[in-house]
């Protein structure tokens, strides 16, 4: 009997050690795995273009963002107002279940679609009077509803959250029929005191969205830096005369510009050149305009235009708003267009508002089309082979077209940027549109229409320009040649 009762309990613990080695092994496996599942869950929203020191802004940290959907069974432990979702140390709180923060689509200056069927693309945003949020936009026709996902981080710990607002959509008809215009999308934020530092466009209010938009905040209008901020038509068909371009600058410095904002959807390297001269000393600001949609071809292609003049009406709603707060008029020109004073003794725009004696939100100037193929027989010009070598176009082009444009034809302006909401191409509308006298001031157009036959008749003599600025212009220029040429680039304007 003892030795029954021996064998039985040696057979007991050889099974006990079998048992035991059997546990410790499942175990390993499970915390293998487990430790495994951390490690992808921590990085598979990470992109691979971000490095662990990469930030999203200057108030958003990448460093430490993991999202995962939220679960049904969290939805019990929260409010019907706000939805926790845990991911190991940052928390997403929304109204909406399913929505991610989509900080992996965080870009400035870059156009992106609000859906699938890209009824809508948006590109920047901007927030003023303390509550209100305009985002610039281009849309499709038709009636849709559009909703603003802001997104606000706490400054005490890793939350996200998310609130959503319905977007108030005010279009700007251009009249062209073409698939795209330009809109902006207007919401008021949310009841909060604080302030989110990105918002989305969706077409579903708790849909993940396609875009991410860093908010900028506009100034008061009490701090404007500048007086005059000059918007640039978007620059296009590899446009390459940077000759042209640098007399533009230069001629608006005289005149009173202190800032250029440069919408870039094409140039070439010549141009970018000149324009970082003049970005490293805080005179332009260079936008890139990487427009998604079909735009004019040169030579033409057998391509749909979907958008007119590659989205001009919607770069100068994104200038208006970049400008609020910040200059007091902004001032909209093409690279071929000068608006002149034609007052004695009157040089500046400054001074040609003075001299009108009146008030006014805009100041819109009459068009006349200096013809570029029109010779200059007869036309003595000062300076005349120094000026040829410039290829100064004002100095060079002396005669206009006895006929004016009427106003809100071909005229430009500038406006106030406090008193506007929107901006066209030759007008603002909903405000009154102080047309300038053309004794005071008026809009010089540089154009060729290889209209080489026209009567003399036709043709008006006007030295204004050379007479007022030829010897300032001929200084500045040769001295921005000067320094492209001595840079270590070694850069020289095209002859």
């Amino acid at each position: 009997m003892p030795n029954l009762l021996r064998a039985v309990v040696y057979k007991m613990r050889f099974k006990t050690r079998k048992y035991f080695k059997i546990s410790t092994l499942c175990c390993g496996i499970v915390v293998l795995f487990y430790t495994l599942f951390q490690s992808i869950n921590r990085n598979i929203f990470k992109p691979e273009f971000l490095s662990e020191n990469d930030t999203l802004s200057q108030q958003f940290s990448l460093r430490s963002i993991h999202v995962r959907r939220i679960n049904d069974s969290t939805l019990d432990n929260h409010s019907v107002d706000e939805w926790n979702l845990d991911n190991h140390g940052f928390n997403v709180v929304s109204t909406c279940k399913q929505t991610l923060f989509p900080f992996h689509l965080a870009r400035k200056n870059s156009w992106s679609a609000t859906d699938s069927n890209k009824t809508a693309y948006v590109f920047s945003a901007y927030l003023f009077d303390t509550n209100k949020t305009v985002i610039i936009g281009i849309k499709t026709a038709g009636s849709s509803k559009f909703y603003c996902q802001f997104w606000y981080q706490s400054p005490h710990n890793q939350n996200v959250k998310m609130k959503s607002k319905l977007a108030k959509i005010i279009t700007i008809s251009e009249g062209l029929g073409l698939r795209y215009t330009a809109l902006l999308f207007q919401c008021m934020l949310p009841q909060s005191s604080a302030f989110p530092t990105h918002v989305s466009i969706v077409s579903e209010r708790c849909e993940t969205p396609m875009n991410l938009i860093d908010i900028q905040f506009l100034r008061s209008p009490f701090a404007n830096k500048h007086r005059f901020t000059v918007c640039l038509t978007p620059l296009n068909f590899r446009y390459n005369r940077d000759y042209e371009i640098l007399e533009w600058i230069e001629l608006n410095r005289i005149l009173g510009a202190d800032k250029f904002i440069v919408y870039n959807y094409s140039s070439t390297i010549n141009v970018a050149h000149v324009l970082e001269y003049y970005s490293k000393r805080g005179l332009t600001e260079v936008v890139q305009w990487n427009l998604p949609v079909g735009v004019d071809t040169w030579p033409r292609e057998n391509k749909s235009v979907e958008i007119h003049y590659f989205g001009q009406v919607a770069a100068l709603q994104d200038c208006l708003y970049r400008n609020k707060g910040v200059s007091e008029f902004i001032v909209n020109l093409d690279v071929d267009e000068f608006i002149i004073p034609h007052g004695k003794n009157v040089t500046t725009w400054s001074d040609m508002l003075r001299q009108l004696k009146h008030d006014s939100i805009v100041y819109m100037f009459r068009n006349t089309f200096f013809k570029k193929e029109w010779n200059n027989t007869g036309i003595e010009i000062h300076n005349k082979s120094l000026v040829d070598k410039l290829r100064l176009v004002t100095l060079r082009k002396l005669q206009h077209e006895r006929k004016l444009s009427l106003p809100k034809q071909r005229s430009k302006y500038f406006a106030k940027t406090a008193g506007v909401s929107k901006v066209m191409i030759h007008e603002v509308p909903e405000v009154t549109n102080l047309v300038v006298p053309i004794n005071i001031g008026l809009l010089h157009h540089y154009r060729n229409w290889e209209t080489l036959n026209d009567p003399p008749q036709a043709k008006v003599l006007d030295k204004t320009v050379p007479d007022k600025f030829s010897e300032s212009l001929i200084k500045n220029v040769l001295k921005v040649r000067s320094d492209l040429q001595q840079s270590p680039k070694g850069i020289q304007c095209s002859k």
